[in-house]
C-alpha cells in the first residue's frame, strides 16, 4: 500500500523528493525484509520463497512482470497517443 500511495502521491500531491515520498519508498523497503524474514521463519508460510529457487519458477515470474509492464504501459499510453498525435476522436459510449 504504501508503494502504491509513493507513485500515486509522487508528482501530483507531493515532489518526488518530499520527506512524505521518501518515508512511503522507505516503509515499502522494511515492509518487503519483514515479510520475507517472517515467511522464512514460518512453518506454514503463505509463499514459500524456497519455490524462487527454481529457475523455471524465478524466470517465467522476471518473464510476466516486463510482459505486463509492457502491456500496462501500451493500455494506458496508445489511447493517448491516438487522441493526441494522430488526431482520432474519443470513443463514443454504447447508449448513445
Amino acid at each position: 500500500m504504501s508503494l502504491l500511495l509513493a507513485f500515486v502521491w509522487g508528482g501530483s500531491e507531493y515532489a518526488w523528493t518530499s520527506q512524505v515520498i521518501i518515508g512511503l519508498f522507505v516503509a515499502t523497503g522494511v515492509f518487503l525484509v519483514l515479510f520475507i524474514f517472517i515467511e522464512e521463519r514460518a512453518r506454514e508460510p503463505m509463499l514459500p520463497l524456497g519455490l524462487f529457487r527454481g529457475r523455471a519458477l524465478s524466470v517465467s515470474s522476471a518473464v510476466t512482470f516486463l510482459v505486463s509492464f509492457g502491456m500496462f504501459g501500451a493500455v494506458a499510453f496508445l489511447p493517448l497517443y491516438a487522441q493526441s498525435v494522430v488526431g482520432f476522436p474519443p470513443p463514443t459510449p454504447a447508449w448513445r
